[in-house]
């Protein structure tokens, strides 16, 4: 049966989305299609709880399930991934390039952040210097770069992970050693979230330009940039108070500017957009916001489909 929230994660370049919906079981991943419509993971996974948070564009769809990190496509099923000591007690998969390679976190409360493949199984990437050991990785593009969060003596900042050597990224201007890096496109650059003196913003960092702040939507003090495309592309979320709430507004950032997508809509039909969390080459958008009351995940595509136009207005699938 349906139940009273759906949270969409991301979504490939064939226009797939994962998420994790509630039921009266409990809460499924799921995978939807533009043909099939949603289907409930769940059942083929194997257990009671689960949830999706990322598919490649070969339709390998990542994941937790019973609180394990596993992958899972139509033809091969299921693959528990395991965890990365014997001591651990979990593991979630957070991302998965278009070579099968998986990122994610395992451990006991705190964790670790580790790299998985087929023929090498879980290994841990380490940490930064002064590393306090809890470390975990939420992104990786087809280059293998890695992207995520290691917890220091002087605070928790983003690292990218690159070829066996873990490098922090730094935090922007006048933080206080927070940062959290949560994507990478395929040429290497990365969005996240960083601390200021006003308030925690989203960032994009490039190997030239370093970080920089993308700010918030008019009004607003905190941001987070959740996903970004190979267009350079980015969405997230904009908020008066930290954290996602009903007041957070999904954000399109293009070219130097922030939108509210909500404004971009042809056709709000009682929709409240509240968090973007991943975009695709042709501009589609997965996240989630509020619809007759309840939270729902949703899709929206640009009205002038392509692989590198311009965003002006999009529509609720």
């Amino acid at each position: 049966g349906g139940g009273d929230y759906s949270l969409a994660h991301s979504i490939n370049n064939n226009g797939k989305v994962v998420g994790v919906s509630d039921s009266e079981e409990g809460q499924h991943a799921f995978l939807w299609d533009n043909i099939g419509g949603i289907r409930d993971l769940n059942p083929l996974l194997g257990g009671y709880n689960s949830a999706a948070y990322d598919i490649n564009d070969r339709d390998q769809v990542v994941g937790s399930s019973d609180a394990h990190a596993f992958i899972w496509d139509s033809l091969n099923g299921k693959k528990d991934l395991g965890v990365l000591s014997a001591g651990a007690d979990y593991s979630v998969a957070n991302a998965v390039n278009d070579l099968g390679l998986v990122v994610g976190r395992s451990g006991t409360s705190a964790g670790r952040a580790f790299l998985w493949q087929d023929e090498s199984g879980m290994v841990d990437i380490g940490d930064l210097p002064e590393g306090r050991g809890h470390t975990f990785a939420l992104g990786i593009n087809n280059g293998g770069q890695i992207v995520g969060q290691s917890s220091t003596s002087t605070g928790d900042l983003a690292f990218r992970w690159q070829d066996g050597i873990i490098a922090s990224i730094g935090d922007l201007t006048g933080g206080v050693n927070f940062s959290l890096a949560i994507a990478i496109n395929n040429l290497g650059v990365i969005v996240g979230a960083s601390n200021t003196s006003t308030g925690d913003h989203a960032f994009l960092w490039d190997s030239v330009n370093g970080m920089n702040d993308l700010g918030v939507l008019p009004g607003d003090v905190f941001s987070s940039a959740n996903g970004i495309n190979d267009s350079g592309q980015v969405v997230g979320w904009s908020d008066v108070r930290p954290g996602i709430s009903e007041s957070s507004r999904a954000f399109l950032w293009q070219e130097g500017e922030m939108f509210d997508l909500n404004d971009l809509l042809t056709d709000p039909s009682g929709w409240e957009l509240n968090h973007a969390t991943a975009i695709n080459n042709f501009g589609q958008i997965v996240g989630y916001g509020i619809h007759d009351g309840l939270t729902r995940g949703f899709l929206l595509t640009p009205v002038d489909m392509g692989p590198t136009a311009d965003i002006n207005e999009i529509k609720i699938n």
